[in-house]
């Protein structure tokens, strides 16, 4: 919600809006909407690169499998509603409810890895999509 306020007012922004109007929402689990809580300590989690060996392989999985447990300890239930294709679902409603014809998205970061799998499972409902980066293919799951 903070980014299209401050988007709202860049150069670029200023000049999308002789033309489009700016909407922004929280993906579910984050921002303003219910957000998931995960570790105390985020620290330990941040420095995972992929393993080489497997020993790496198994020391990884235990602390991918120690992360999901304090996730799922601390939001419960509200883990089965927050995937990316929750999120993409709500964009297509959000675009309905605007009463929209076809999706105009930016996705920077995390918008691009909500856009692609949007682009995916919406294509005729999608007039131009920017995407910052690439994410896996569907064949490789969304989440």
């Amino acid at each position: 919600m903070e980014y299209v306020e401050y988007f709202a007012e860049t150069p670029f922004g200023l000049k999308l809006r002789e033309n489009f109007d700016l909407v922004g929402f929280d993906p579910r689990g984050v921002g303003h909407s219910t957000q998931v809580h995960g570790v105390d300590d985020p620290v330990p989690y941040t420095a995972i690169v992929a393993p080489e060996t497997v020993s790496e392989y198994v020391q990884l999985t235990t602390t991918v499998q120690d992360y999901a447990a304090q996730c799922t300890e601390k939001s419960g239930s509200l883990l089965e509603h927050v995937s990316t294709m929750d999120v993409v679902r709500d964009m297509e409603l959000i675009r309905r409810t605007l009463g929209e014809g076809k999706l105009n998205d930016i996705g920077l970061s995390y918008g691009t890895k909500i856009g692609a799998p949007y682009a995916d499972e919406y294509p005729e409902e999608v007039r131009a999509m920017v995407l910052d980066g690439v994410p896996p293919l569907r064949s490789q799951s969304w989440g």
